[in-house]
């Protein structure tokens, strides 16, 4: 399989997994699904560890 069918077959699986995550999950889990462009297998822990960080730690705003 070629990089690009790869890419696209690993995303649509990702998208799809967040749908039903979504539909399972209803009212008690606010996801968010990131699909990093030029990401591969070795970036994603760093990339996942960082936005989890982030979603801990990062500055919060108010409105």
């Amino acid at each position: 399989m070629k990089r690009a069918a790869l890419w696209d077959y690993h995303v649509a699986g990702a998208k799809t997994l967040a749908v039903k995550l979504k539909q399972q999950a209803e009212y008690s889990v606010d996801l968010k699904i990131s699909i990093i462009a030029g990401a591969s297998h070795t970036t994603a822990f760093p990339s996942t560890a960082i936005q989890g960080l982030d979603w801990l730690y990062g500055k919060k705003t108010l409105q």
